[in-house]
């Protein structure tokens, strides 16, 4: 377990990991988990990568 913040990316139709599993990673911090989920599957990356990393640089600033 670790004491630092989660921030946890998802595609929504991902075959391999659900947002379910996705949402289990809260049991891994004593801090806060946050849940994004971005349209698509295991690679929505390829898709929205501004979106992606829009959200990133602004958890960042936070």
């Amino acid at each position: 377990m670790v004491g630092c913040p989660i921030d946890v990316l998802i595609g929504d139709s991902d075959p391999r990991v659900s947002v379910d599993d996705a949402k289990a990673w809260i049991g891994h911090t004593t801090a806060s988990c946050e849940l994004r989920v971005f349209p698509g599957g295991h690679f929505y990356l390829a898709d929205h990568a501004a979106a992606v990393t829009g959200y990133i640089a602004a958890r960042l600033l936070w």
